[in-house]
């Protein structure tokens, strides 16, 4: 229950970071975007499971994140928080700061 609390607080951290960098470039309606890309990771729980397998290289699990900003037309401030959640190891907290932000 405490992980679970402090890995909480910790994607709390990030989505206040990444609203007080860049939560003037978006819409309200963009939280519509950020909602359907938290959506698509529940649901699609195999494809968010393979961000964390340490053999895949950084390299192609950011091509994967890339190609999931465009399709959900998320632009350049989320895949940098995408990319920061995934070189500090917190990748799996993607879903949980997306929910803070909403």
């Amino acid at each position: 229950m405490a992980r679970q609390a402090e890995e909480e607080l910790i994607a709390k951290k990030y989505a206040l970071a990444f609203l007080n960098l860049y939560g003037e470039q978006y819409a309200p309606s963009d939280l519509e975007k950020f909602a359907a890309l938290e959506e698509f990771i529940r649901k699609n729980q195999h494809l968010y499971i393979s961000l964390r397998i340490p053999n895949i290289p950084p390299s192609t699990k950011k091509l994967v994140l890339d190609k999931m900003t465009e399709s959900f037309d998320l632009g350049e401030a989320m895949k940098t928080l995408m990319h920061r959640l995934l070189d500090d190891g917190r990748i799996k907290l993607l879903d949980t700061a997306l929910r803070h932000i909403r």
